[in-house]
């Protein structure tokens, strides 16, 4: 829990500017823990904070969607 909160206090306040994906494995034990729509709500987290996480119990979606946001760098020479 530290570090999920920890990840968006990071992306809410600028110190991380990139799309950094994030999966958190167990869909049954994260829905039953953390209430994302309860969080915004009550104004502790952004509208679309939610977002930045997948909640999932497939390493194939888990690879999809990481695939998907990830940011790639470009390699400059």
């Amino acid at each position: 829990m530290d570090e999920i909160f920890e990840f968006l206090t990071l992306r809410q306040t600028g110190k991380i500017d990139r799309n950094i994906p994030a999966v958190l494995f167990g869909k049954d034990f994260w829905d039953d823990v953390i209430d994302f729509e309860a969080l915004k709500d009550w104004g502790a987290i952004g509208e679309n904070d939610d977002d930045m996480f997948l909640i999932t119990n497939s390493v194939d979606e888990a690879l999809e969607h990481l695939s998907q946001k990830m940011e790639v760098a470009p390699v400059e020479y």
